[in-house]
């Protein structure tokens, strides 16, 4: 703490508000420019992804997930990140318990809603792919789902509007000068609420965990079988093929039925057909080669749409385990400093003390959260990154002419 001149009683209002700006001026504003940074990059990131998977992946349960996690973050971005620069910069003179109570409401509300709507995008994707045979989700059900989980989370969230308020604290550095701060007036309340939040995104996580676990397991097994499955298709319809072009040299006519396998990708079917061809001498060996070779490349397409379909059916469970994780440990430590604060307050007020600046960012790291999604959309997802370049670079060019 930089040396402040403070003479008399330091207690008044006008000597409490230099103390204020100068906690702001040495520690408090590193927090805010990183969160601001944070607003703009989740608010530019959040706005991609919803102007962007509309218009470049089919409608989908998927894709419905994704912008309804994309319309959250985008509200905290938008929302509730300026609130809590309002809240950093009053830090000792916060006069409203309203707004103090809208501010965590509204916050905590969407950090919740955005972490359990990653633990029912894990559970659909577990369904879609390790229970295809089953009961899915539809679109409709999908879209009640995620206003369901957006209540819910409002409603886990509503005693914030009770136990925060107007508190008191002691100004950092200065014994016995006190302020007030938008935080908890009821103390045994916030333990308790805290601590359900950490057991819920506790269990989220394990159970998104264990579900991708389950999904990349499945699809890696999938994969392997209709690797060989393919391989010995594609040998079938070889020695198929020489037999048939052997009985046509010899006969000269023959009928020619197309091999056909049981391998089903994106809802085609096949056909079987015959077909009478009148030969001569050269036509045979012409013919049967035109038919093996529309067989050969009918598997290996079907192999390599199989086969990609695997890698972004992995590329997917994987991506959102690593946001169901980067949520969680975002939301871990206010979890765990609020209940420090609730169950010891002179050890939390050590620890903020001797943290300085650090202790605000850690108390918002959930912010993280915010723009986490559509960076790791970004590195994680080749054709939402080629689709974005696409359209920011018709934008570039047309603000250029």
């Amino acid at each position: 703490m930089s040396a402040m001149n403070c003479s008399g009683n330091c207690s008044s209002s006008l000597d409490l508000i230099q103390l204020e700006l100068d906690y702001f001026y040495t520690y408090g504003i590193y927090g805010i420019v990183i969160l601001l940074v944070f607003c703009a990059i989740g608010t530019f990131g959040n706005v991609s992804v919803i102007w962007v998977y509309p218009t470049t992946y089919k409608k989908s349960t998927f894709t419905i997930f994704v912008l309804f996690l994309a319309g959250v973050d985008l509200f905290s971005s938008v929302l509730c990140i300026p609130l809590h620069i309002v809240d950093m910069r009053f830090r000792y003179t916060f006069m409203s318990a309203e707004f103090c109570k809208f501010i965590r409401f509204v916050t905590y509300s969407s950090s919740g809603a955005s972490g359990m709507l990653l633990g029912v995008i894990a559970f659909e994707r577990f369904r879609k792919i390790c229970r295809p045979l089953k009961w899915q989700m539809s679109r409709r059900v999908v879209i009640r789902v995620c206003v369901g989980v957006i209540i819910l989370a409002l409603f886990i969230c509503s005693p914030t509007l009770d136990f925060y308020g107007i508190a008191k604290t002691e100004v950092v550095g200065y014994p016995g000068i006190y302020g007030d701060i938008c935080g908890p007036v009821k103390s045994d309340y916030n333990t308790v609420f805290f601590g359900i939040l950490l057991l819920i995104g506790t269990v989220v996580v394990i159970m998104a965990t264990v579900f991708y676990i389950l999904i990349i397991k499945v699809v890696c097994r999938q994969q392997h079988y209709m690797a060989d499955r393919t391989s010995a298709a594609s040998n079938r319809t070889t020695v198929t093929s020489e037999i048939r072009s052997s009985n046509l040299l010899e006969n000269g006519k023959e009928q020619l039925q197309l091999p056909t396998n049981n391998v089903q990708a994106d809802k085609d079917s096949d056909n079987n057909y015959t077909t009478e061809t009148t030969t001569s001498d050269n036509e045979p060996s012409f013919a049967l080669d035109n038919q093996k070779s529309r067989s050969v490349s009918t598997v290996t397409r079907r192999k390599r749409k199989k086969a990609n379909s695997m890698k972004r059916a992995i590329r997917s469970a994987f991506m959102f385990l690593v946001t169901s994780i980067v949520s969680y440990c975002g939301f871990l430590p206010v979890l765990i400093m609020s209940i420090i604060r609730a169950i010891n307050s002179s050890l939390y007020d050590d620890i903020e003390s001797n943290t300085g600046s650090l202790m605000d960012l850690l108390t918002r790291a959930y912010f993280f959260n915010s723009i986490a999604n559509p960076i790791v959309y970004c590195f994680m997802d080749e054709k939402f990154r080629n689709a974005c370049k696409a359209k920011y670079k018709v934008i570039f060019c047309r603000c250029c002419k």
